[in-house]
């Protein structure tokens, strides 16, 4: 019996389906389960934080590799299913991961409609409030977000939320056929090593995020345009203002935060 088979088992047995309101598309190719525990490079010592385990398909691959494994689950009528695993059942953005270890991984088959929600309230936030942070992040998103995510051509405020705290990188593309019920888009094995620091000192990461928002805040017009609130004018940096916001690097994105 494969993975598809199994998981159509599984509904038929407690006479489920997948919920489309809580974005439940369960994944059903060994080959991606394969790659996403492996991008994750878990050993036995690891905490791994899952977020939707759905019917503990992935679950039950990251308990093989350790016991630490915490999953947060909103879907009440599953709790039959992941009776043998360690589950909260709570919504996600309600969690407060600094009850966690410092330097836990997140592992994860997402509900696609809160992707940055997730990257958010995990990262920034936690930086932000000086919390625990997950070391390794291994996320399977919409095809779509994660490359816009790892682009070194042109970034977006959701690239630059990542690029700030970590090197993001795609592992392997997964077509729609791997999932039950399949979207409607294809999807992609993210994962984002997370630095030590951030590029930007904890104490100026607000002045950070305010000064790229505002720069995207037209996103085509030029820099000079955007940034008028800050009365920062070409005099003061070397970094060309005709330019629009999303050709600069995080670098500059830095340097420009510390004129405001």
């Amino acid at each position: 019996m494969n993975l598809k088979e199994e998981t159509l088992a599984l509904l038929k047995k407690h006479g489920l389906a997948a919920k489309k309101s809580l974005g439940q598309n369960f994944l059903i190719s060994e080959t991606a389960l394969e790659q996403i525990v492996g991008a994750a490079e878990l050993t036995k010592d690891d905490f791994v934080l899952e977020i939707g385990p759905g019917l503990g398909t992935l679950t039950k691959e990251l308990n093989k590799h350790t016991e630490n494994v915490l999953s947060l689950e909103l879907d009440t009528k599953l709790k039959k299913i992941l009776e043998p695993y360690n589950v909260n059942y709570i919504d996600a953005l309600k969690f407060d991961p600094s009850e966690l270890p410092k330097n836990f991984k997140l592992v994860a088959n997402i509900p696609y409609y809160i992707t940055s929600p997730i990257l958010n309230h995990f990262i920034k936030d936690q930086f932000i409030q000086n919390s625990a942070t997950p070391k390794t992040v291994v996320l399977l998103m919409q095809r779509e977000v994660a490359e816009k995510i790892v682009n070194e051509k042109r970034d977006s405020v959701l690239s630059l939320n990542i690029k700030v705290f970590g090197k993001p990188e795609i592992i392997a593309h997964v077509k729609a056929d791997c999932f039950y019920p399949a979207p409607k888009v294809d999807s992609s094995i993210l994962k984002i090593n997370i630095f030590k620091k951030p590029k930007v000192s904890i104490e100026n990461l607000n002045k950070f995020f305010k000064t790229i928002k505002i720069g995207f805040s037209s996103p085509r017009k030029k820099l000079s345009n955007n940034l008028k609130p800050f009365k920062i004018d070409q005099t003061m940096t070397e970094i060309d203002l005709n330019r629009r916001a999303e050709t600069l690097s995080i670098d500059e994105w830095v340097e420009l935060s510390k004129l405001i």
